[in-house]
């Protein structure tokens, strides 16, 4: 049996055609992220350009924020890769930590914690990008557990079938370490939590 899933890329511009969309369509579960802000998506180098670290991800982190609240809870049931943005920045600041953006983080995670929605870890982020390892900061994992967040969500970004579940059981006993007992996914756009 074959869940069926989405993930939507949201962007402002494409409000109107993601409605659409989604009212025309059912999934099990809908992951909502950011791919494309600024007119390009910050896999090009573009998006930084002009930009320091902070600014850069800070950015990122707004718009995910605010086009999460616009696509609003009933329509979503994870966020994705909230980190997209540094596995292809040209800073030495590999990763977001909490510490960095204490208030913004509390506003995305208290949302996704007060409306039952998953935080997805992305194993793809936290790979080698040249001489860059972003990490998965143990701070950002405590808080939202300690803001009433319950749902973890492990996702692959795969793209190729080799790569399906890659470190799955890795990244499971590391939230484990935080106090996570289980581990979440959607079926019919209900949440199924499985013990880790």
């Amino acid at each position: 049996f074959v869940k069926e899933g989405v993930e939507i890329g949201l962007e402002e511009k494409s409000r109107e055609g993601i409605r659409d969309f989604l009212s025309r369509y059912s999934f099990d579960q809908v992951t909502a992220s950011v791919h494309y802000l600024e007119d390009t998506d910050p896999y090009y180098e573009q998006y930084y350009r002009g930009k320091n670290w902070k600014e850069a991800y800070g950015r990122y982190l707004e718009t995910l924020l605010r086009e999460l609240k616009w696509l609003g809870p009933e329509n979503f049931d994870i966020m994705g890769h909230f980190d997209y943005v540094v596995r292809y920045a040209p800073y030495p600041k590999e990763s977001i930590l909490y510490r960095d953006f204490p208030g913004l983080l509390d506003e995305l995670l208290s949302f996704l914690a007060d409306n039952g929605k998953g935080l997805e870890i992305n194993t793809k982020t936290y790979k080698a990008y040249g001489l860059r390892t972003p990490q998965l900061d143990r701070d950002l994992m405590i808080r939202f557990m300690e803001l009433g967040g319950e749902v973890i969500v492990l996702g692959s970004d795969s793209h190729k079938s080799r790569f399906v579940g890659d470190r799955f059981d890795y990244f499971a006993q590391y939230v484990k370490m935080f106090g996570y007992r289980r581990l979440g996914h959607f079926e019919g756009r209900r949440l199924k939590m499985v013990t880790i």
